[in-house]
């Protein structure tokens, strides 16, 4: 739902070098060197092609699958789009929160309903997992009731879930964005799940180790979060210097004093 709509004449990457999804580097390359030499604007004027314009904007769809395709890591990312230009470029071009929310809003009602069922199942999720520890801590000191007994390992269970989704997003944002800041993000949000794991198996009297070594996953997460930080202030201060300044612009290129 938050991705673009696929359009129903969309011509995928594969149809454009005629080739199978399943195609090797070589029989991409191979199909590009034939298609590209019969679309070549030299080519098309020594033939005298009745409509050229329409060869030269093929031949830039070529170019385009060619960028793609012939890239490994590129092409696995197209895959995962559902094989759509579309989608592929709309991903690679960063996702824009005001792009999405138009694509929310263009989305059609069963995708939209489909994403209400997932937010709705993701909050009651949320708001169990404080109600089952408060009444396991209870129980716990009244050694008595269902929860005493049971394992803090199936009480961390909403948990679990929630937090795994949140992992598990992060990665495949991170797979396909192949943006360092979501994939330091994954590694923290890894970490802490881990480091939860840990403490939920000690709770439990599964493992007897010290509370220091528990905690290690804690430390890397933190160690992680500031690395974000860090990264993320160096695409700003990048950003800032590729900034054309008014004091630049009066010096550099007007010429002023």
């Amino acid at each position: 739902a938050l991705l673009p709509k696929i359009p129903q004449d969309e011509e995928d990457y594969y149809e454009i070098m005629n080739v199978a999804p399943s195609a090797s580097q070589e029989d991409i390359r191979k199909a590009y060197k034939k298609i590209s030499l019969q679309l070549h604007p030299d080519k098309v004027a020594q033939r005298r092609d009745s409509n050229p314009e329409q060869a030269r904007a093929q031949y830039i769809k070529v170019q385009e699958a060619h960028a793609v395709l012939s890239n490994p890591s590129k092409r696995r990312r197209y895959d995962v789009l559902n094989k759509s230009p579309t989608r592929y470029q709309f991903v690679s071009t960063g996702l824009n929160p005001g792009a999405m929310y138009e694509n929310l809003s263009n989305a059609s009602c069963c995708d939209k309903s489909r994403l209400v069922v997932l937010a709705a199942c993701v909050c009651c999720i949320i708001l169990l997992q404080p109600i089952l520890i408060c009444s396991k801590v209870n129980q716990d000191l009244r050694q008595e009731g269902i929860l005493s007994t049971t394992s803090w390992m199936v009480v961390l269970i909403p948990w679990w879930i929630a937090y795994g989704i949140l992992v598990i997003a992060y990665f495949v944002i991170a797979v396909i964005t192949k943006q360092v800041l979501f994939g330091v993000a994954f590694l923290e949000h890894a970490s802490w799940l881990v480091a939860f794991l840990f403490l939920a198996l000690r709770w439990d009297f599964t493992i007897s180790w010290d509370y220091k070594l528990v905690f290690i996953p804690v430390y890397i997460a933190l160690w992680f979060r500031w690395t974000h930080k860090i990264v993320r202030l160096r695409i700003i201060s990048n950003n800032l210097q590729r900034m054309v300044t008014p004091q630049h612009l009066e010096g550099e290129i007007l010429g002023k004093p």
